[in-house]
């Protein structure tokens, strides 16, 4: 009578250890890839609107219109800073809900400002700094 080598063969009970714990460990990390979300990034966007404001005031007052947008998670509060030449000139503060926009114009006044100014505004957020500036000249 022939026999077989793999009719006597025992099984290895280290290898089925070894296979029954790579099979469970494949599962486990399938499954939390798929149930893994990418977490989004948290961010907001300033501008400066270009059509708001001039580089050649003409008189002693500059206009401009910021444009924030709230990409965060949640509500966030901002903050913001403009500076003339690295002074302080103005100051809001104001919370925004994610997607939402704020829109703020402002006159700032530049009649003991020496030409030319450089105007800066820094957003501040809990997490974050943002900022834009444009730039004062003399008239052409």
């Amino acid at each position: 009578m022939t026999t077989d080598a793999t009719e006597n063969a025992k099984p290895d009970p280290e290898l089925i250890f070894i296979v029954i714990i790579s099979i469970v460990l494949a599962v486990v990390l399938s499954i939390s890839l798929m149930i893994y979300e990418n977490p989004k990034e948290n961010f907001s966007t300033l501008a400066i609107l270009p059509d708001t404001y001039t580089s050649f005031p003409e008189e002693n007052a500059s206009a401009y219109l910021m444009k924030v947008q709230s990409f965060e998670k949640g509500p966030t509060e901002y903050s913001s800073v403009v500076f003339i030449n690295g002074i302080p000139r103005d100051h809001t503060s104001f919370v925004l809900n994610p997607g939402e926009v704020y829109e703020g114009k402002k006159i700032l006044d530049i009649s003991d400002i020496q030409l030319p100014a450089r105007v800066l505004i820094e957003l501040h957020t809990p997490a974050k700094k943002y900022t834009a500036h444009y730039w004062l000249k003399q008239n052409k």
